[in-house]
Order: C-alpha cells, then sequence, then structure tokens
C-alpha cells in the first residue's frame, strides 16, 4: 500500500495535468477523472462513510 505523501503527491500530479489539459481545451479521458475523484476520496474520505465503502453507495 502507498502512504498517503505518495498518494497525496500522486494527486496534485493529476490536478495539474487536469489544470493545463483544461487551459488548452483538452478533454481528459474518463479514467483519469475517475482516478483523481478516486485519489480525493482516499485522501478524504466523505465523512459519513469514515473511510468504509458503504453498499449502495455507487448506485446511483
Amino acid at each position: 500500500m502507498r502512504s498517503s505523501h505518495e498518494v497525496g503527491r500522486r494527486l496534485e500530479a493529476l490536478r495539474r495535468m487536469r489544470d493545463r489539459a483544461d487551459e488548452h481545451g483538452i478533454a481528459l479521458v474518463g479514467d483519469v477523472e475517475t482516478a483523481i475523484e478516486t485519489l480525493e476520496w482516499v485522501v478524504d474520505p466523505p465523512e459519513h462513510t469514515n473511510g468504509a465503502v458503504q453498499e449502495g453507495d455507487d448506485a446511483e
């Protein structure tokens, strides 16, 4: 498992990549956006989950 510091660094790198792409009008593929969202959840999980995956969270 990666350290939280390394996860945070990778998240920031992905955010910078997304920002640069936005500046140039380039849309990122869904996998990149999903990776950013996933890392954001890992770094700062929603309060109601206490870091645990709740059944039905992705049922939207």
